[in-house]
């Protein structure tokens, strides 16, 4: 684990494996909770599993740096922000497309902003790694 700037080149292979596994399983969840609840209770309990996953290990996993508690609220609030988006997308295609289409549309357009999300509030900026002589 480093406290160095992250290296993208490294990081974005990393979010997409990690964003997979997770993507996967909340994907499936959601798909699967659209048959006995309301997609807007479907998309939340699938988001909210992911976000819990999301916060405990993208620091780490993706960016190779530890992070704090502070940082993980603050990208929990980011998200919060990524869900609302998530919500409208997912009610805009409710009704016209198939579960499987509403999650994957919904997908489409959350995953880049959870990455953005964690590149800049996860990781410490170049200045705040330096140490003082």
């Amino acid at each position: 684990m480093s406290d160095r700037p992250y290296d993208v080149r490294r990081s974005i292979p990393r979010f997409v494996a990690l964003g997979a596994a997770n993507t996967i399983g909340t994907f499936l969840m959601f798909v699967g909770l659209q048959h006995v609840l309301t997609v807007g209770l479907a998309y939340t309990s699938a988001f909210a599993t992911g976000l819990a996953f999301s916060t405990a290990v993208t620091a780490r996993v993706v960016f190779g740096t530890r992070t704090t508690r502070g940082r993980q609220a603050r990208y929990a609030c980011c998200y919060l922000v990524i869900y609302g988006v998530g919500f409208l997308v997912s009610h805009s295609l409710h009704g016209h497309a198939s579960p499987w289409l509403v999650s994957g549309g919904t997908v489409a357009v959350t995953a880049p902003l959870g990455y953005l999300a964690g590149r800049t509030v996860l990781v410490p900026r170049a200045q705040e790694t330096r140490r003082s002589p």
